[in-house]
């Protein structure tokens, strides 16, 4: 089977994928007819999205969008619906919302590491919206401009990163990676530990976290650098 899908063109993964998962819907939700009206202002097109869409049961967001914004005339027949999905990602993938940010390639997207958002739990609850939103893009066959990182990418799979995969965030920290990894650290004469210096964004602070209990005190050396 391995084999068989690897000979596959992505066309065709593709169709099968989008296929599946029309079935895949009409067999949670047989309900045909209904729609997600969904009132947004102009200038607030993420607050007010994320309040209507956020805790809406999951069975209903197989229903298609009715998208009106405020104090404008017209009715969604799709152009609506588009336009809405292209300003609510950039808005989604704007670094000032603290949210995403560019990695050093400036062509891809990562989760910021400081965000604007002072309340933990909202944080939290617009990244589901963003995955939400996502999922929801792909089931109306929707083009958004949202390319993320391998590493990013990676872990919504569930699989392992890999220190190559560094080279698309910061490649000059991925080449201090390589190095430690290819060279014997006596003849580097780092002194490192188990840990690392971590800039807050916000308050433009520099702190310096154990990568594991105790890592202050434990020295990297050739026989556990894997680890680090």
């Amino acid at each position: 089977d391995e084999k068989c899908r690897s000979l596959l063109t992505f066309d065709n993964k593709r169709k099968y994928f989008l296929t599946t998962l029309k079935k895949t819907a009409r067999s949670r939700n047989p309900a045909t007819g209904g729609e997600i009206p969904v009132n947004v202002r102009r200038t607030h097109i993420l607050e007010d999205s994320f309040h209507v869409l956020s805790d809406l049961p999951s069975r209903e967001m197989y229903f298609p969008l009715n998208i009106r914004y405020e104090n404008e005339a017209g009715v969604d027949a799709g152009g609506l619906t588009r336009d809405w999905y292209l300003q609510l990602f950039r808005c989604l993938l704007n670094p000032m919302y603290g949210l995403f940010e560019f990695s050093s390639d400036g062509s891809t997207y990562q989760p910021a590491t400081a965000t604007s958002l002072d309340n933990v739990s909202l944080n939290l609850k617009y990244y589901k919206f963003a995955g939400r939103m996502l999922g929801k893009a792909i089931f109306d066959g929707q083009l958004v401009d949202a390319h993320f990182t391998r590493s990013f990418y990676k872990h919504m799979l569930g699989t392992p990163v890999t220190p190559n995969d560094m080279e698309a965030i910061d490649p000059q920290f991925y080449k201090s990676l390589r190095q430690i990894l290819d060279h014997n650290l006596d003849d580097l004469c780092l002194e490192l530990t188990f840990t690392a210096d971590q800039l807050d964004k916000l308050s433009d602070k520099v702190e310096q976290i154990d990568l594991k209990p105790n890592g202050s005190n434990i020295e990297v050396t050739d026989a556990n650098k894997e680890e680090y």
